[in-house]
């Protein structure tokens, strides 16, 4: 264990491979000096979004401002051993292991990373003279009930999560620009989410685009709903949609508008991000354009 009495303020904590979930959370703060209440997510791979939807909560119940986002990885032996287990890794050691929404798609790729937000009344951002990037409208989440490691097949559950946002966002469904889905790769999860994406979007959802990240960076686990937040952050910003990388022969389950391994140049007000995990975990989360 650390022993944080003896670790001096400026020097982030040594992680372990047995290092207390809050490991991340408490090398933030101290980097910070933050002294505000500290809140662990571990809802799986819906963490990363959840955390950020809770503190998108908080503001709006009051607070000023809060640090928010995701850290993990599952790159060592405990993690790879247990997924490998679980059968969710693809079982080509290949640069193009993960293709979400392709039909020869055989599982994820583990992937490490982090991503943190400041979330904090306009007013609050604007009297610091900082530039927001993009404001969190909706977000809502679920539980699937049905299995640790499979998700609901006609993904209801996952509907209703992003039914939730819509409505706490005021949004109607076709006011939705681009998605990025969860989107893993693995056989079970991508027809899943879009038979959710389907029953909520009905018509639009044939010109909705749709793109996974994780393609390209891996399945950040715990981290990924942030990471793909950020990855919304940049299409409303730049104006440009990422793309879904090795995705080849789209799999004709998955008939929704995948936008294939390019990233696609489009202007868009609203986007969605999902992020549904083992467990049956689900999250969505709204982001608008800023003015």
């Amino acid at each position: 264990m650390i022993d944080w009495a003896a670790e001096p303020a400026a020097t982030l904590p040594a992680m372990r491979f047995r290092s207390p979930v809050d490991t991340a959370a408490r090398a933030v703060r101290r980097a910070l000096g933050l002294r505000g209440p500290t809140t662990i997510n571990v809802s799986a791979c819906a963490a990363g979004a959840l955390a950020v939807a809770e503190a998108a909560s908080l503001v709006a119940r009051g607070a000023r401002a809060v640090v928010c986002g995701g850290a993990d990885s599952m790159v060592n032996p405990l993690g790879i051993g247990g997924m490998a287990r679980l059968g969710a890794p693809s079982p080509r050691a290949a640069p193009d292991a993960c293709r979400p929404f392709d039909r020869d798609r055989d599982g994820l790729a583990i992937g490490e990373g982090a991503a943190m937000f400041i979330v904090e009344d306009l007013a609050s951002a604007r009297a610091r003279g900082a530039r927001p990037l993009a404001a969190i409208t909706g977000w809502g989440a679920t539980q699937d009930a049905y299995r640790a490691t499979a998700p609901r097949p006609d993904g209801s559950a996952a509907a209703a999560a992003i039914a939730r946002a819509l409505t706490r966002a005021g949004l109607a469904p076709e006011a939705i620009g681009y998605v990025n889905a969860h989107g893993t790769g693995t056989p079970l999860n991508d027809p899943a989410e879009c038979c959710a994406l389907a029953t909520v979007f009905g018509a639009h959802v044939a010109k909705l685009p749709v793109s996974s990240i994780k393609g390209a960076i891996g399945h950040l686990m715990a981290a990924a709903g942030a990471i793909e937040l950020a990855a919304c952050v940049l299409a409303l910003t730049e104006s440009l949609l990422p793309g879904t990388a090795h995705l080849r022969h789209r799999d004709p389950a998955c008939d929704v508008d995948v936008i294939g391994p390019s990233p696609r140049r489009a202007y868009v007000e609203h986007t969605l991000s999902n992020s549904f995990g083992f467990g049956g975990q689900n999250a969505s989360v709204i982001l608008r354009r800023m003015p």
